[in-house]
């Protein structure tokens, strides 16, 4: 069937559920946002009257919705908000209002200002909207504000303008009244964000696997939400530069190989030496207690950055909690943390040493808070985060948080 006929079929369907046709007009017109919409879990409920998405404590991200609100489109009509929702996640929006509570004036009634700033920065200006075809009504950002500000720099610029003309309310939610009520140009309920279970960093890396599974299944990212997502994915060490300068020094890093064909002499099988993806890396995390979720979060996205090579992980603490499994992308999400008390060096070196576990390279990622091993004669990196600290032997790695 052509793009064009399925379409005009979805537009035929008496469904009277207008949001599941919208969706699966998505798998069609906006594959990627389809499957972030997918691996996302939807609840119909009254608390809201439009739609709104939070951060759940089980690693999942929720759009709750009014139904009766999603009947009021078509289908087609619908899409642009479903990908506004999106963006809102993408950005981390919910988590990032915390702090901004200015409450300002306007004709329509008060508003909190970050409500407004945030969806500005997901909009655009009116004559280069990023998401084509949104409410007539929605807010669109100011010419004078470039089109890569982010939200924060948007609510300082609208705060200092509403200050100047005295349309500042106050700095807090007041104890009654809604402060949201009139702010009629937001097509969805940014209520639901002060529901959000979850701290910045988790949230940063459910998204981030959210991302990851959407770009594998569906291609490409849209072009306004590349650099919001080339922030989740940061990584703060080069680690394919790094593991090849280590694998270079270690003499059992090569393997035989056998080239493709020479198209201009075809030859094929002409043998050779290989260190690509030959390099299993056996990498434990230290979950003591002095690892805190800042420093585990950037833990994670370093050991996200790896992934080009074959990866075993292991926990410790006093010691081993849980020898070395393969650990595959997105894996974070479904990992349970042992161990959360002191830290030894010395006892995790000498299980490895006992259960022959070095791998062809170590990596320990910790805060470095122990006393140190013996050196030994196998390559170690030591990926110390949040501190400057370096370890006696080894190769050391200082890693800043994000």
């Amino acid at each position: 069937m052509e793009r064009n006929e399925a379409l005009e079929l979805l537009e035929q369907l008496e469904h009277s559920d207008i949001l599941m046709t919208a969706r699966c007009r998505m798998v069609i017109t906006s594959p990627w946002y389809s499957c972030m919409l997918m691996l996302m879990d939807w609840t119909e409920s009254d608390r809201t009257k439009t739609m709104g998405v939070r951060f759940k404590t089980d690693g999942r991200i929720e759009c709750i919705y009014n139904k009766q609100f999603c009947n009021q489109f078509k289908p087609g009509d619908l899409v642009p908000i479903l990908e506004h929702e999106v963006n809102h996640i993408v950005k981390l929006h919910p988590i990032r209002h915390y702090g901004r509570t200015a409450i300002v004036k306007s004709k329509e009634g008060p508003y909190l200002l970050f409500n407004i700033a945030a969806d500005m920065c997901i909009n655009g200006h009116r004559n280069k909207p990023f998401i084509e075809n949104m409410p007539e009504d929605c807010c669109y950002m100011p010419e004078d504000i470039p089109d890569n500000a982010t939200a924060e720099e948007v609510y300082d610029k609208l705060f200092n303008d509403a200050e100047k003309a005295g349309r500042v309310v106050t700095t807090g939610v007041p104890a009654d009244g809604d402060p949201t009520a009139g702010r009629g140009s937001m097509a969805d309920d940014h209520d639901l964000w002060g529901t959000s279970e979850v701290d910045p960093n988790t949230a940063k890396q459910m998204v981030r696997s959210m991302v990851d599974q959407a770009s594998r299944q569906a291609g490409k990212i849209p072009g306004n939400l590349t650099d919001s997502i080339a922030k989740l994915k940061e990584s703060k060490v080069s680690w394919k530069h790094m593991i090849k300068v280590t694998v270079g020094r270690i003499l059992g890093g090569k393997r035989k190989t056998y080239s493709r064909a020479n198209r201009r002499y075809r030859k094929f099988g002409m043998k050779g030496t290989s260190t690509r993806a030959n390099v299993p890396l056996m990498v434990w995390l230290d979950t003591s207690g002095s690892m805190d979720a800042n420093l585990l979060e950037q833990a994670f996205t370093e050991l996200e950055g790896m992934l080009s090579f074959k990866l075993f992980l292991g926990q410790f603490d006093h010691g081993v909690q849980v020898p070395p499994t393969p650990y595959r992308r997105g894996d974070w999400r479904s990992i349970e943390l042992k161990g959360r008390g002191g830290t030894s060096f010395v006892e995790l070196f000498d299980w490895i040493d006992k259960n022959k576990a070095q791998g062809r390279m170590t990596v320990i990622l910790t805060d470095s808070f122990a006393e140190w091993p013996t050196e030994r004669t196998y390559p170690v990196t030591w990926v110390v985060v949040g501190n400057e600290n370096k370890a006696p032997w080894g190769d050391t790695v200082n890693v800043t948080l994000s």
